[in-house]
């Protein structure tokens, strides 16, 4: 059912694309290099949220969306409201296509740099990002808000690497407070869990432990 639901917001996403009124000839050529001859794209093989594209479909998507061939990304949340506001279009702004519009950017980001030497940090993260949104999910009691951040983690992940690794953008005052921050932040989970309703919930004690040893030092 979890990949039909992204299967259908791939179709989704693809029929919100508008339609641009005038072309370049240079930037037409620019842009038909970015096509592919594969019958079908894989933008996601993760399980939770697998996504493809068809051929026909995955070419107008890089014909269109010029954001994710820029020689430096923005962050996914600024590159999306962007998006947002040079298409007029209700559709694009639904949940579903939100989703998709941010595991396509993930997908996208990867292929400007050696993503591959970067495997096990967003191994860590991903987990890490899934492990947070899980316990909130728990303390909020379910939302769908929670449920469409799940393929939203690829962005933040994808961004934060590049951000960190690639474009070396490192706040020495942040790295400073980093552990006293972590402290307030355990110790405040440690609060939630004396809380009645959450004292015996051993899944979010867990989810907890769990959230404390991966964030270790500021980044990994």
């Amino acid at each position: 059912m979890q990949k039909l639901k992204y299967v259908f917001l791939s179709l989704l996403f693809v029929g919100c694309i508008n339609k641009p009124k005038t072309q370049d000839p240079d930037r037409i050529n620019c842009k038909e290099a970015r096509k592919t001859d594969l019958d079908t794209v894989y933008i996601s093989k993760d399980t939770l949220v697998e996504l493809f594209y068809l051929k026909d479909e995955y070419n107008e998507i890089v014909v269109e969306r010029d954001e994710f061939f820029l020689d430096v990304f923005k962050e996914p949340d600024l590159t999306h409201k962007n998006y947002l506001k040079a298409n007029n279009d209700n559709r694009i702004s639904s949940q579903f296509a939100t989703d998709a519009y941010y595991l396509c950017y993930a997908y996208f980001l990867k292929k400007k740099y050696n993503s591959e030497a970067f495997n096990t940090e967003r191994s860590k993260l991903v987990e890490l990002y899934h492990s947070i949104n899980r316990a909130y999910s728990i303390m909020a009691k379910g939302g769908s808000s929670f449920a469409h951040n799940i393929p939203r983690v690829y962005a933040y992940v994808e961004w934060d690497i590049y951000n960190h690794y690639v474009l070396n953008a490192i706040d020495y005052n942040i790295s400073k407070n980093f552990l006293t921050g972590k402290e307030l932040y355990i110790d405040s989970n440690r609060k939630i869990l004396e809380l009645d309703e959450f004292r015996n919930n051993e899944t979010l004690k867990f989810l907890f432990d769990s959230i404390h040893q991966k964030i270790e030092n500021q980044f990994e």
